[in-house]
């Protein structure tokens, strides 16, 4: 998503949206790690889905500052 709408957004907003999903992109996979370890922990399933929300949040975001629609 962030690829089609990308050219619309300002430099800053770029790398501002960049650094926001690197970060989620980031827990997301010690979140997968932890639950490889403990695969029944309810905590850390509800933060896997909790951590995806966020980052189809930020996506939809980006969606609209470029004017676009999903």
């Amino acid at each position: 998503a962030l690829a089609e709408h990308k050219d619309s957004l300002s430099p800053e907003t770029q790398k501002s949206v960049e650094r926001n999903l690197a970060v989620i992109d980031q827990a997301l996979k010690e979140i997968r790690e932890a639950l490889s370890l403990e695969p029944r922990n309810p905590e850390l399933t509800r933060m896997l889905a909790s951590t995806h929300r966020k980052k189809v949040e930020v996506l939809r975001r980006v969606v609209r500052l470029s004017g676009a629609s999903l």
